[in-house]
C-alpha cells in the first residue's frame, strides 16, 4: 500500500495503481481508510501473525511525507516509511 501525500497536481505527475491519493491537509480524513488498507492486506497474506504490509509514503519534495510518517507513527501505524 502506499500513501501520497501531495497536491492534486504533484499526484497527476506520479499516479501509483493502488495508491491512496490524498493531500497532507486531508491526512485526517483518510486515516480510517488507510487502516481498512492494512488490514484487507494483512488478511490477503494470510497469516495474522505476518509482518504489516508495506506502506510507502510519497510527495515530490518529502517534506509532507514525513509529516504524514509521523503521525502515522502517532496513530500506531510505525511500520510507515517516506
Amino acid at each position: 500500500m502506499s500513501w501520497l501525500a501531495a497536491p492534486t497536481a504533484a499526484a497527476s505527475a506520479c499516479l501509483l495503481a493502488g495508491a491512496l491519493h490524498a493531500p497532507y491537509k486531508h491526512f485526517d480524513r483518510h486515516l480510517d481508510t488507510v487502516r481498512e488498507r492494512l488490514a484487507a492486506a494483512a488478511a490477503a497474506g494470510g497469516s495474522p501473525q505476518a509482518a504489516p504490509p508495506p506502506l510507502y509514503v510519497v510527495c515530490r519534495r518529502g517534506n509532507d511525507s514525513q509529516r504524514a510518517v509521523a503521525r502515522l507513527r502517532e496513530a500506531g501505524i510505525s511500520h510507515a516509511v517516506d
